[in-house]
């Protein structure tokens, strides 16, 4: 836990990780699998639980976390949404989910058409303006 703090009523219990300059506090609770790190700040009622991983930027609540079918879903940073082992901006995954999907090997279209709908409620969450123009085609 390098500069790692978590103090006030926050908690990290299971297996979750707290690491480098990453701070926890108020009634925060990181649990499960989830990591912590970088110079994330996690405070308020926010809830990190499962496989989330958060890298940097400040969460005053829970950031939408979802299990997909074959990968779990979630952001970061307030700007980066992690789906698997791929990390990009929600404008990227917009418009390259297929492509990413295909270099991945996921070819099955039903599961192609969930993770572009998922990749939607991360947008209208979080970068609104990427929908704007947007073919609603899924």
């Amino acid at each position: 836990m390098r500069n790692a703090k978590v103090s006030g009523n926050a908690k990290v219990y299971g297996t979750a990780n707290v690491y480098g300059d990453a701070c926890i506090f108020g009634n925060a609770k990181v649990y499960g699998n989830a990591y912590v790190y970088g110079k994330a700040v996690v405070h308020g009622n926010s809830l990190i639980f499962g496989e989330a991983r958060i890298k940097s930027g400040e969460w005053n609540k829970t950031p939408l976390q979802i299990w997909g079918s074959i990968h779990f879903l979630n952001m970061l940073t307030p700007k980066i949404l992690k789906i698997g082992c791929e990390e990009h901006t929600i404008p990227t995954w917009l418009k390259d989910y297929r492509t990413i999907a295909a270099e991945n090997e996921i070819t099955d279209k039903e599961t192609i058409k969930e993770y572009g709908e998922n990749i939607r409620w991360f947008a209208e969450r979080y970068c609104p303006e990427a929908l704007e123009g947007e073919n609603n085609e899924v």
